[in-house]
């Protein structure tokens, strides 16, 4: 039956990965783990049937809208809306060029698969997830501005963006694992420079 060779497959999938996981070492390893891990992940999204809504939580980090609501905050709001503004439209241009400048460093592919977004078939690498960064940097910066709810609010918003690109087969694990934390140093550091300058 045809449930029974999908199951049969998915099966020898499994040991044929763990085989060349077995048989891996150091780094090489780690990277097989986390791509077994991620498409584990995505595979349970795409038959969940949540990907509608993965797709919608992910492209909330995109860039473009964060920095469009940065200077609308930063022109419209009131005095501490205005701080929070600055620091938004200053970070993700700065956590953007720091993230592509490490993707060309490390050079790792995006994970197999048809994505269907303009955007990725520029931005052909991976790691570290430029989303995971802006994110993680964003949450952190704010964190000296919000309240404890909000920061609360940042920290989950940033890991389900993170989540849901690596459930979209647009990056693996440990690309959003390094760059939220990657960005919430940076977005620590360069959120407190900021707010001395407004």
């Amino acid at each position: 039956p045809p449930a029974a060779s999908r199951l049969a497959g998915r099966g020898k999938g499994r040991v044929d990965t763990e085989t060349r996981i077995g048989s891996a070492k150091g780094i090489e390893r780690l990277l097989l783990r986390d791509e077994a891990a991620s498409a584990r992940l995505a595979g349970w999204l795409q038959r969940s049937g949540l990907r509608p809504v993965a797709w919608a939580i992910a492209h909330s980090g995109d860039s473009v809208l964060w920095f469009l609501a940065g200077l609308a905050a930063f022109f419209l709001g009131s005095s501490e809306v205005r701080r929070a503004g600055a620091v938004v439209a200053v970070l993700v241009p700065v956590l953007a060029v720091l993230a592509f400048g490490l993707k060309a460093l490390f050079r790792r592919a995006r994970p197999p698969g048809e994505r269907g977004t303009l955007y990725v078939h520029f931005d052909v690498h991976a790691f570290p997830s430029s989303h995971a960064v802006r994110m993680g940097g964003l949450a952190a910066a704010l964190a000296f501005l919000a309240p404890p709810w909000a920061i609360g609010v940042l920290v989950l918003w940033a890991v389900l963006v993170s989540l849901a690109r690596v459930g979209l087969g647009i990056h693996y694990l440990l690309d959003v694992s390094v760059g939220l934390v990657l960005g919430a140093v940076l977005g620590g550091l360069l959120g407190q420079i900021v707010l001395h300058l407004v």
